[in-house]
């Protein structure tokens, strides 16, 4: 993971357990042009490897990474069509629906024409090696508020039928079926026509957590501005 994100070509949004610099300080000297990817995702968590404490905080050091909260209504601070490539790491599952959509949306704005969005969340009701996520995962006497709270259970149904309904068109990666059926295919260049980072699109070594529900969506070339 940190081979992949510790450079200039990626902003990375997400929590950390120490007191980040501000935005501004973050963005102070930069150009949005030299940094066409953004990953969203809880850090510290793929970080399996590492201890916490300075081995931890050394990776935090190598990133150009802010902290991260979002609710319906926020907009990213980053202008129109300023992303190549969008990399989700089990974030949208702690986000009501109405958020989820919202966010979409707004990852949208910030995309470029052709630009992919990857969505990794957990398949909370289909899969079949092992039990589905039980409804109030992680606990179901914890609060919805609490930021560790899974709010929406998605499916490769669910997740890509939203994608759709904002603009996107999309690519399942790795699923469960209505039938059980277990399905994994990589990322075809063929899929993404007029894509501007044609490396990250078809790479899947940064993801940490495989079995997780992935599904693409492009950005229409046609949805400029939008």
């Amino acid at each position: 993971m940190v081979k992949v994100f510790a450079n200039e070509s990626w902003i990375h949004l997400g929590d950390e357990p120490n007191q980040p610099k501000s935005l501004m300080e973050k963005l102070k000297g930069r150009s949005l042009s030299s940094l066409p990817r953004l990953a969203m995702a809880k850090f510290h968590k793929n970080l399996n490897n590492m201890r916490a404490g300075a081995d931890l905080q050394n990776a935090y050091g190598l990133t150009d990474f802010r902290t991260f909260k979002y609710s319906t209504g926020d907009l990213l601070p980053f202008e129109d069509e300023s992303f190549d490539f969008i990399y989700s790491d089990h974030l949208f599952e702690h986000l009501f629906l109405d958020e989820a959509v919202a966010l979409f949306t707004e990852c949208k704005r910030v995309m470029r024409p052709g630009a992919v969005i990857r969505t990794c969340v957990p398949d909370a009701e289909l899969k079949t090696h092992e039990k589905p996520e039980f409804a109030g995962f992680p606990d179901p006497k914890m609060s919805f508020t609490d930021p560790a709270k899974h709010k929406t259970r998605w499916t490769v149904y669910s997740l890509s039928e939203i994608l759709r309904l904002v603009g996107f068109i999309t690519t399942p990666l790795i699923y469960y079926t209505k039938t059980g059926e277990f399905i994994e295919q990589a990322p075809s260049p063929s899929c993404y026509p007029d894509n501007p980072d044609m490396e990250c699109t078809t790479r899947m070594d940064y993801i940490a957590r495989r079995m997780s529900l992935i599904v693409d969506g492009q950005k229409r070339v046609d949805s400029a501005g939008q």
